[in-house]
C-alpha cells in the first residue's frame, strides 16, 4: 500500500487503467510469437480460438494423406516435367545469363471439413493443421508463417456439400485472374472431375470487368459464388484444391489463347508497336512519361491504356504488335498473346527483384518472346518503400542508345 501511495505521489496517472491496458498490449506484440506458441500448446486451442496446431510441409503431404478416407480426403499428383525458359536480355545491367528451370506442381486435392482462412490464405485441416503445399507462402517453415503468430482466428461460416477453392494470391488483379482462375477449373476437368457437382466456389469477387468476364467464359454460375470479401473464414463439407499456379505453364498459355483469341481477333487490325502507359495506376507510374511519350513518339508507337478494355479488346492489341514498351504490371498478362518473336521492353525498378518481379520474363521465355528488361531508377510514394509500388524514371538519352539496336534487329528481321 505504502509504495502505491509513493507511485501515486511521485509518479501520477502511471498505473492508471488506460496506461496499463496499453503497456499489456505492448507486452503481447512484442512477445506475440511467444503467446501464441504457448496457446497451441492448450488443449482447446483450435477448438474455441481457432489457432492451428502445426504446419503440414510439403515434404510431409503425402504422409498426412496415408490413412485418410479416400471418398473425401485424398491427394492425386502426377510429377510434371521440368519446363526450360529462355532468358530475357538487360538493357542496362549485367544479369545471370543461360537457360532457366521451373518444375510446376501438378495435383488433386480434397479434404473433408477443412477450412480457408482468406487474410492468410491458409488451408487448414478438421485437425487443425495448416497444410502448406495449398496456403501462401508453401515453402516457409512453421516458424516463419505468419499465421502461426496469430493469437485468435474468427469463427468459420460452414457450408454444406462441395466447395472449390478459386481464389488467388490477389483476385482484384488482372494477371493473377487470368493465369490462376482457369488453370484451377481445367485441373479437376484433366483429372475427370465433373464441374458441375461444385455447389460453391470461394472467391473474392472483383467490381473489375475481367474477372467477370473470365467466369463468364468458363461458364461459372455466379450463384455458386461465394465471395470472400464477406466471408473471411469458411468451412466445407468437401474442399477441392488444386496448385497456385504461381507461374504461367505452356500449357496454360496455350488454353488461354484459345479461349479468347478468337480467329476473328487475329485478323483484325492493330497498331504495330504500342506503350502501355500506367497512368491511371496508383503506383509505379512512370514519372518522366510525357518526356518518354514524345521520345518514342518518334519511331511511330501508339500509346494505350487497357483499363475499361475487354480481355478480347486486349487479345486483339497484343496479338497485332510487334514491339510492346511497358512498366511492370498486370497489364503484360496481355503478352500471352503475341505472335512469337515479338519484342517486350519492360521498365522495372531497380530493387524489384524476386519470382514475382520476373514473371513476364518468364512467360516471354517459354513463348519464346524476345524479352528486353531496362532497369529504371525508383522513387518512394505515398504507398511506401516496397519495391513493388516504387515509381519509375527512364534515362531517355541511355534508353535511346540501348534501344535503337533492339529497333534495328527488329526491322530486320521483319525485311528478311
Amino acid at each position: 500500500m505504502l509504495l502505491y501511495v509513493i507511485k501515486q505521489k511521485f509518479v501520477p496517472g502511471l498505473f492508471t487503467p488506460a496506461i496499463m491496458k496499453k503497456k499489456i498490449l505492448f507486452i503481447l506484440k512484442r512477445k506475440k510469437p511467444v503467446v501464441a506458441s504457448f496457446l497451441r500448446r492448450l488443449p482447446f486451442s483450435f477448438a474455441v480460438i481457432r489457432i492451428p496446431k502445426k504446419r503440414i510441409l510439403v515434404n510431409d503431404t503425402l504422409s498426412y494423406f496415408k490413412n485418410k478416407d479416400k471418398r473425401t480426403d485424398f491427394f492425386i499428383f502426377e510429377d510434371s516435367a521440368v519446363i526450360e525458359i529462355n532468358p530475357a536480355v538487360y538493357l542496362n545491367m549485367i544479369a545471370a545469363t543461360g537457360k532457366s528451370h521451373y518444375k510446376p506442381d501438378d495435383f488433386f486435392m480434397s479434404l473433408s471439413q477443412a477450412r480457408y482462412y482468406h487474410p492468410f490464405s491458409s488451408v487448414i485441416s478438421k485437425e487443425g493443421y495448416q497444410i502448406a503445399l495449398v496456403s501462401n507462402n508453401k515453402v516457409n517453415t512453421q516458424k516463419e508463417h505468419t499465421l502461426f503468430q496469430e493469437l485468435y482466428i474468427p469463427g468459420a461460416t460452414k457450408f454444406q456439400h462441395i466447395g472449390m477453392l478459386l481464389s488467388t494470391s490477389d483476385d482484384n488483379n488482372y494477371y493473377h485472374c487470368l493465369f490462376q482462375i482457369a488453370p484451377k477449373i481445367w485441373t479437376l476437368e484433366k483429372y475427370g472431375y465433373d464441374i458441375s457437382k461444385i455447389d460453391h466456389f470461394f472467391l473474392e469477387l472483383s467490381n473489375l470487368p475481367f474477372q467477370k468476364e473470365i467466369l463468364s467464359t468458363l461458364n461459372i454460375n455466379s450463384n455458386k459464388i461465394v465471395d470472400l470479401a464477406s466471408y473471411k473464414h469458411i468451412e466445407a463439407e468437401q474442399l477441392l484444391l488444386t496448385p497456385a499456379f504461381e507461374k504461367p505453364e505452356p500449357w496454360i498459355c496455350e488454353r488461354i489463347r484459345l479461349l479468347f483469341l478468337h480467329s476473328m481477333v487475329r485478323n483484325q487490325n492493330s497498331p504495330k508497336k504500342i506503350y502501355l502507359s500506367r497512368k491511371w495506376a496508383r503506383f509505379r507510374k512512370l514519372l518522366n512519361e510525357k518526356e518518354f511519350i514524345g521520345f518514342i513518339s518518334k519511331f511511330g508507337f501508339d500509346i494505350v491504356c487497357t483499363e475499361g478494355m475487354s480481355i478480347q479488346q486486349q487479345a486483339t492489341l497484343f496479338h497485332g504488335a510487334e514491339i510492346i514498351i511497358a512498366p511492370h504490371g498486370a497489364g503484360l498478362a496481355n503478352i500471352v498473346f503475341c505472335k512469337p518473336d515479338a519484342v517486350i521492353i519492360e521498365l522495372r525498378a531497380k530493387s524489384h527483384t524476386g519470382e514475382l518481379a520476373t514473371v513476364y520474363e518468364h512467360l516471354s521465355g517459354i513463348l519464346h518472346l524476345n524479352h528486353y528488361t531496362y532497369v529504371c531508377d525508383e522513387y518512394i510514394n505515398a504507398f511506401g518503400k516496397r519495391a513493388i509500388y516504387l515509381d519509375l524514371s527512364v534515362s531517355i538519352p541511355e534508353f535511346e542508345q540501348l534501344y535503337l539496336p533492339v529497333l534495328a534487329a527488329q526491322v530486320n528481321k521483319v525485311v528478311q
